[in-house]
């Protein structure tokens, strides 16, 4: 199952799909889980091998194969630009210490700089990971990212990277 609360992105994702092969539903919503008014856009994949596949893989396996397109995908639904400093966290939840380790090391090897590991502290004691890029990363990482926004109309992803008026500091 494929979620996202924007449609564009879900398209692109649904058209990758179709460009693999797969057999694939018609584009269905739900309502937000965590109480919000978003509408959630869905739609599902019928059994395949190479999902399963992926679906059995261990994380460390998927992240070390990790390329810029997926990396792109992943700081859609998962990145922020922060305005006031120019710079990007991705979030990584789900990622124990070790796998964001491997994240960092694969970022490192795209891009040859590495990100740096934070902790998202919640007021119930709870922690997550999530990765700081340093302006280094930013300025190496966001031209390539806006370009693929751009190239695939992503308009609504266009705020990830500070939008179209955002002009790098000398």
């Amino acid at each position: 199952m494929f979620m996202s609360t924007d449609i564009k992105l879900l398209h692109l994702k649904r058209s990758m799909c179709l460009d693999e092969g797969l057999v694939i539903g018609d584009m269905g919503t739900q309502k937000s889980g965590y109480g919000g008014k978003k509408t959630i856009y869905k739609f599902g994949s019928r059994v395949n091998e190479r999902i399963t596949d992926v679906y059995n893989a261990s994380i460390t396996d998927l992240i070390q194969t990790l390329d810029k397109e997926d990396l792109f995908l992943w700081y859609m639904d998962d990145g922020s630009w922060h305005k006031t400093r120019n710079t990007m966290h991705l979030y990584s939840n789900m990622l124990d210490d070790e796998e964001t380790e491997i994240l960092i090391e694969s970022i490192g090897s795209l891009y040859g700089i590495l990100p740096r590991k934070r902790k998202d502290r919640k007021k119930d004691g709870r922690s997550f990971n999530y990765l700081y890029f340093p302006r280094t990363l930013v300025k190496a990482f966001r031209p390539e990212f806006k370009e693929y926004a751009i190239s695939h109309e992503l308009d609504t992803m266009y705020y990830k990277f500070g939008g179209l008026d955002y002009k790098e500091a000398v």
